[in-house]
């Protein structure tokens, strides 16, 4: 499992990267307006592939490992029947409503685009169950080295297109192209490995789409929420002020990978101590645990990214977007602080999943309102309030919600106080080093690096000092 673990966050940690140094090429190579129709596109397809799938990959997650031969041959066929239906249905939305998607976009020339961008989402749907598959399948480690395979070849090719051609309609084909490749690669690898012929059953599949239908729709909450601010910029503003609104909005790199993983580690302990024990209180305290220590990995960025907001902007996306992005990266960094965990686990180990997706609900309505309220006040920085409000909102309704469950006193459900210290203590290091920097007439990369970096390595040291973390707790966590 470990082993599987590491592979798997390595090869999204290298995707992660490229990703980045993708963007920051075509942030540089590609003018105001097409990098935003670029963003614009991937708004449409993220957004498309993400909903319309409904929750049918997850299906395999749940039914694959624990069925009989018979039924996986029925799963893996029913799953791409399936989702070949939907991939028809969403290109065929796409293209019918162009003009539509358009004009909510507030774009014309994205009509130009949408028939490359249909095939893609096409592609992506069929191909959504296949990392379930391989994870449910045992075949995490060849997942990984696909992956990596993958990766490097995608950022090769489409970064050697956009240099070259400056041209997104071959940048869209080529990535098409990748994926299609990538879709059946992936597919006839785990197949031959598995053994397995495909196999309809309409009774099995009725079955199927039940059971994912409720994960569908926390799926699609989820995801309209992640993207309601865009949708709302985009509507109303030009597209060179969407691509810059959209820079700021993108994760900082391999955050999310970190938190996630983390939890990951952690989420199995909880469960399993809460099956032998089913004390929520021991629950609470592995959780509280495992905050404090990614508080400890995530806490210094927050400061680091805070006060050298401008010289990472710039270092990503190009100086072209300094002055009207790094703004609102500066009000979306106010969720950083709550990049200590993912807040839902508690949730699942004490077997309430059901209110991730009436919380999911809730905090999707609350966004909605909110950015239609601050849009108007704040302008374009009115979305960005909204997104961070709403994020302390729902991660405060789950607070509240482990409360009652476990009838423990909110006031208690985490460290609070130690996460406090945890997050004040790197700024007593970042501003002397950064007002030594600014008495330096460094270059923006060198400044970010060599103060980021200062500043990191001395917060990880007064972590130690303080006792905050042991050298064992480290090579604990290799052993897991």
């Amino acid at each position: 499992m470990l082993k599987d673990s590491i592979i798997l966050t390595f090869s999204k940690g290298i995707r992660g990267v490229l990703m980045v140094v993708f963007n920051m090429i075509i942030a540089r190579v590609f003018s105001e307006t097409l990098y935003g129709i670029y963003k614009q596109s991937y708004l449409i397809m993220n957004l498309s592939t993400s909903i319309f799938v409904l929750g049918i990959p997850t299906t395999i997650s749940y039914l694959y490992a624990t069925a009989k031969r018979e039924n996986k041959e029925k799963l893996i066929g029913n799953t791409l029947l399936i989702l070949s239906m939907i991939s028809f249905v969403t290109s065929f939305v796409l293209l019918v409503f162009k003009n539509q998607i358009a004009l909510l976009l507030n774009n014309e020339q994205l009509v130009n685009y949408i028939n490359v961008i249909s095939i893609y989402v096409s592609i992506m749907i069929i191909s959504s169950f296949l990392e379930n598959l391989y994870i449910s399948s045992n075949s995490a480690v060849l997942l990984g080295k696909i992956y990596i395979a993958y990766v490097i070849i995608n950022f090769a090719v489409i970064s050697f297109i956009a240099v070259s051609s400056k041209n997104l309609n071959m940048l869209l084909i080529a990535m098409a192209t990748i994926e299609l490749l990538r879709t059946l690669i992936m597919y006839f690898s785990i197949i031959k490995k598995e053994k397995l012929k495909l196999k309809l059953d309409y009774n099995y599949l009725l079955k199927q789409i039940k059971f994912a239908l409720p994960l569908g729709a926390v799926s699609i909450i989820q995801n309209v929420n992640l993207y309601v601010d865009n949708l709302f910029i985009s509507n109303q503003f030009t597209v060179e002020e969407y691509a810059a609104y959209a820079n700021a909005a993108q994760d900082i790199p391999l955050v999310g990978i970190i938190t996630v993983s983390i939890a990951a580690v952690i989420l199995p302990r909880m469960s399993k101590y809460y099956h032998d024990t089913n004390d929520p209180k021991g629950v609470l305290k592995l959780w509280g645990d495992s905050c404090e220590k990614t508080a400890i990995v995530m806490f210094p960025l927050f400061w680091i990214f805070l006060f050298y907001s401008s010289s990472y902007i710039e270092f990503i996306f190009s100086e072209v977007y300094v002055q009207r992005s790094t703004p609102i990266f500066v009000i979306y960094l106010l969720k950083f602080p709550l990049y200590f965990t993912v807040f839902g686990n508690p949730l699942i180990v004490l077997k309430q999943q059901k209110y991730v997706m009436i919380n999911s609900f809730i905090g999707m309505v609350t966004n909605i309102i909110l950015n239609t309220i601050f849009l108007m006040i704040f302008g374009m920085k009115g979305p960005a309030i909204s997104t961070v409000i709403t994020q302390y909102f729902i991660d405060y309704l789950i607070l509240r919600k482990i409360s009652k469950t476990t009838n423990i006193p909110i006031t208690k459900v985490l460290p609070y106080k130690k996460l406090l210290k945890i997050l004040v203590i790197p700024s007593v290091v970042v501003i002397p080093i950064y007002l030594l920097s600014r008495l330096t007439n460094l270059n923006y990369f060198i400044e970010f690096a060599l103060s980021g970096g200062t500043i990191y390595i001395l917060s990880i040291l007064i972590y130690y000092k303080l006792g905050y973390f042991k050298i064992d707790d480290i090579k604990s966590l290799v052993k897991r």
